[in-house]
């Protein structure tokens, strides 16, 4: 995985009040190379739901299906 993408997912991850606009241009930027990872994301929360949901920070999947959404992934 390449920096950017890492960086991308690293801005997913926590909820801090703020809409990730340049992230998410960003991705919208890398969709091939991105749509992976976002899978992924919701793969793993899929896998240990509890987990995820004890979490009131974590806010990867929300992006991650937002953006699935968005390519019809």
């Amino acid at each position: 995985m390449n920096d950017t993408i890492s960086n991308i997912l690293a801005a997913f991850e926590t909820f801090d009040g703020a809409y990730k606009r340049a992230e998410v241009d960003a991705a919208l930027a890398l969709q091939d190379e991105i749509t992976p990872h976002l899978i992924r994301i919701l793969q793993n929360v899929l896998a240990e739901p509890v987990l995820y949901a004890q979490n009131e920070d974590y806010f990867g999947h929300v992006y991650a299906l937002q953006l699935l959404g968005h390519f019809g992934e």
